[in-house]
């Protein structure tokens, strides 16, 4: 890799054109989005502290 001076910015953007040149299968978008959905409408339980009674 003598011929090779790429740096990290060229090597991340040449990644990044690559990664967004594919396209996922419809249903595991599916069910990615429906997964999101789902966490989004979960409900959040606070968690009650915890306390020691003084005597």
């Amino acid at each position: 890799m003598s011929g090779c001076n790429l740096n990290e910015k060229q090597i991340k953007a040449a990644i990044h054109a690559d990664a967004y040149s594919y396209d996922p299968p419809i249903d595991l978008k599916q069910r990615i989005d429906a997964q999101l959905a789902w966490q989004e409408n979960k409900e959040v339980i606070p968690m009650k502290k915890f306390g020691t009674k003084k005597s």
